[in-house]
């Protein structure tokens, strides 16, 4: 090797070059201890980690716009991490989702510039909660929901939620030994939606065959794929 390193100069064959890469993340997080990575327990952050190492062959550090807890899930979680990998976006999240559970996945990659960062340049975050109040728990939603026993008086809650819109001191709700350097925070907006049911598409023949399941995934699924209008 012939690299020059007499006035402090690093060899050439020793540069490497980094991206700096954002990656979009759903999971659900019903069986992992959260996302960050713990001595005691299966993470969501400690899986990515593993799958980035898996596929790049680098040992890789990663950096989420928020840690969620236990059980939490994440519809688009943001992440950055430094590689030097030249895996194109596309080709990098289909080989880390082959490497990850099926409750875990990137959603979406794209190299960003070097100063991005997921936390310091977050506009806002929305947190989402699904109460089921139909008495027995439904086992369909018993992973995304929070079950009530008894009625909730939506309009009160409303009403409620608007007293918190703003700035305001939330020190009463934090657990200890938590590390926010302030309790102050602002909530831009509530949103409390009543449903009277969760829609599915529903097809009920008379007499029941295994045809219908034809019915299903081919003209129907073929209007939606090709933006087709149905004849009438």
């Amino acid at each position: 090797m012939n690299g020059d390193t007499s006035q402090g100069k690093c060899p050439r064959y020793l540069i490497q070059f980094m991206r700096n890469i954002r990656l979009t993340i759903q999971y659900d997080g019903t069986d992992y201890s959260g996302w960050q990575v713990q001595q005691n327990g299966t993470t969501i952050q400690g899986l990515l980690e593993k799958s980035l190492n898996t596929v790049t062959g680098e040992i890789i550090r990663i950096t989420g716009a928020g840690r969620t807890d236990a059980g939490v899930h994440a519809f688009d979680q943001v992440a950055i991490c430094n590689t030097s990998s030249k895996l194109e976006p596309e080709v990098m999240r289909n080989a880390l989702n082959a490497h990850l559970p099926l409750d875990i996945r990137v959603i979406n990659i794209k190299e960003v510039p070097d100063d991005f960062h997921p936390r310091h340049h977050a506009k806002n975050k929305t947190y989402s909660y699904l109460i089921s109040r139909t008495g027995p728990y439904s086992l369909f939603l018993r992973r995304y929901s929070w079950n009530m026993s008894r009625q909730l008086d939506c309009a009160s809650m409303k009403k409620a939620a608007g007293l918190l819109i703003g700035n305001n001191d939330f020190s009463s709700f934090q657990a200890s030994g938590c590390s926010a350097k302030h309790p102050v925070r602002e909530i831009i907006q509530i949103d409390i939606d009543e449903l009277t049911s969760i829609g599915f598409m529903g097809l009920r023949p008379m007499p029941f065959s295994g045809i219908w399941r034809e019915i299903l995934s081919a003209p129907l699924l073929k209007l939606v794929k090709e933006d087709c209008s149905p004849m009438t």
